[in-house]
């Protein structure tokens, strides 16, 4: 070892864990050298143990790159059987974080006996790449020092429900490329201010924060964005106003239900329906697993809306969920009920040119499909069938149910 270059001796290094590295630095002056230009994997603070050894890191591993801030860990057990024992840890509630500015009064009071430590170490490591803040990580108040890292390219904070801050504390992250938001019910602000970072991000993920606002189509014209996940925030606007060149490396994509057409909406009018899948088909036509499990419904209060006929199965229930399906690069949308009784695909593209690759596909998912309408209900409705008609639909299924009552489906 002693021969290789400060170079070779770093990368070498590179593959302990940041404990073997701390050892390494007792083996002589070039190791400890060596050690202090080594790239550092993740650090997960989760013990008293974990912690002290960070403050030992801040002077020795000034490269550590990746930090999870989590609730410390008393021990655990093991549950289940023999055969598939699971390991779940036991949590210390007597321990926290130094309370930052403007702290929550009633928290701060009932953790002032804690056992408290001092979270500013974590502002030494300027190369840090990566930082955690999850599992109810205990932190009350705003750490400006916290959100001020110049080369950090992935923010992940979750169930910090007494950490303040808000998007606009996100500048001090310039190189930002992932940001996962989750169940942070002090975070606020508008995703307008996620417009600084639109040469870098690649992933937002803001769920359950309800303090979060703005349209989604801020981010259309963002270049390298992959994820887009908005869900349970208060985030609104309308995918009718998405064109074909708007999110061009879009691959995952779920919206609030504020906003119209967006993941978990619920139309009013089965005439709503057509406009929204155009709009849509522009982002599976790029990726088309992008809806793969997705589907929409119609509210009940809509006009168009009717109860289902519900006996043992025996009829279908009402087509009233719709969702995209494909058939070779055909992309197309359809109605269908809960049972996976479906209605005829609404083509949204015209057929592949015959003789074409593309073509051969086409004929052979198009022959499963046809398939599927064979055997279900809904064969010939491009549209659910009105109420009446449902009705008259179970009423001529009755007969097949031999030697059981049924009910009276004409007055349900």
């Amino acid at each position: 070892m002693n021969t290789f270059n400060d170079e070779v001796l770093t990368i070498v290094l590179g593959f302990l864990s940041p404990e073997d590295l701390m050892r390494s630095r007792v083996v002589c002056s070039n190791w400890r050298e060596a050690v202090t230009k080594t790239i550092v994997p993740n650090v997960k603070i989760n013990s008293d143990e974990k912690y002290n050894a960070l403050v030992a890191m801040a002077r020795a591993l000034p490269n550590l790159q990746d930090i999870s801030l989590c609730k410390h860990e008393d021990g655990g057990y093991y549950a289940g059987r023999t055969t598939s024992r699971m390991w779940y840890p036991c949590f210390r509630d007597d321990h926290k974080y130094a309370d930052g500015i403007s702290p929550d009064e009633t928290e701060a009071a009932r953790t002032a006996d804690y056992t408290t430590h001092d979270i500013e170490i974590v502002s030494r490591f300027r190369n840090l790449r990566s930082l955690q803040i999850e599992y109810e990580a205990p932190l009350n108040g705003t750490y400006p020092f916290l959100f001020n890292f110049p080369v950090l390219q992935n923010l992940y904070v979750s169930n910090c429900h007494h950490l303040k801050f808000n998007l606009d504390m996100l500048a001090g992250f310039p190189l930002l490329k992932e940001l996962s938001l989750w169940n942070n019910t002090s975070l606020g602000g508008n995703i307008e201010s996620l417009r600084l970072f639109k040469d870098t991000l690649e992933k937002v993920e803001i769920t359950l924060c309800a303090k979060i606002v703005g349209d989604f189509m801020l981010f259309a014209d963002f270049p390298h964005l992959k994820w887009l996940d908005l869900i349970s925030t208060p985030t609104t606007g309308d995918v009718r106003d998405i064109r074909n060149y708007h999110f061009p490396m879009l691959e995952n994509f779920h919206l609030s239900d504020n906003v119209y057409g967006g993941t978990f909406y619920k139309f009013q009018h089965l005439s709503d329906v057509p406009a929204v899948m155009r709009a849509l088909h522009h982002l599976v036509k790029r990726q088309p697993d992008m809806f793969q499990d997705h589907s929409w419904e119609l509210a009940e209060e809509s006009p168009d809306w009717y109860r289902e006929i519900d006996w043992r199965g025996t009829y279908p229930g009402p087509p009233l969920y719709v969702c995209f399906d494909h058939a070779g690069p055909r992309v197309g949308w359809r109605w269908w009920d809960k049972y996976g009784n479906e209605c005829e695909v609404n083509w949204l593209d015209p057929e592949p040119e015959r003789g074409s690759s593309d073509f051969e596909i086409y004929k052979e998912d198009l022959e499963c499909l046809d398939y599927d309408m064979y055997n279900s209900y809904f064969s010939g409705y491009y549209l659910p069938p009105t109420e009446n008609e449902y009705k008259q639909m179970c009423s001529e299924l009755r007969d097949d149910v031999e030697g059981e009552p049924y009910p009276d489906v004409a007055h349900c």
